[in-house]
């Protein structure tokens, strides 16, 4: 649960890698109620689980609760469309995945679209280091 990720960074200043569930809304509410430090921490997380750690992609489900709890300029919210604009293909999805894509927010799709339309062929990882979504500059 998220609370247990606050409370954890709230004492020991260090978000855990091994609380993936509970990063994006850990991420919501350090947006709500500003705490820039908390977001960073969490992005990186992000950054190293999808990137350094090579896992594909969020789920559709993180895309949605994401983008319609944070502005979509928002550093995750930007790291997600970065993601998906070089590693998403719909031959990945499943029927499950192809009924919840659907549903993704405009506030995605149209960004996503921009960053495909800009798409290197045979693009892997990212087109930022994690220092671009550090909020910490």
């Amino acid at each position: 649960m998220f609370s247990q990720l606050v409370v954890n960074w709230l004492y020991t200043g260090k978000v855990p890698d091994d609380r993936r569930d509970s990063l994006d809304p850990g991420y919501i509410f350090a947006d709500r109620y500003d705490f820039p430090e908390l977001r960073s921490q969490i992005v990186g997380n992000v950054y190293s689980y999808y990137v350094a750690r090579n896992h594909l992609l969020p789920s559709y489900k993180v895309i949605i609760q994401a983008f319609e709890n944070l502005p979509p300029t928002c550093k995750l919210c930007e790291l997600y469309v970065d993601l998906y604009g070089s590693r998403w293909y719909t031959e990945l999805d499943n029927e499950e995945d192809a009924a919840l894509r659907e549903q993704l927010p405009t506030s995605f799709i149209l960004p996503l679209m921009e960053r495909l339309g800009e798409r290197k062929m045979g693009g892997e990882g990212c087109e930022h280091d994690l220092a671009y979504y550090s909020e910490q500059k």
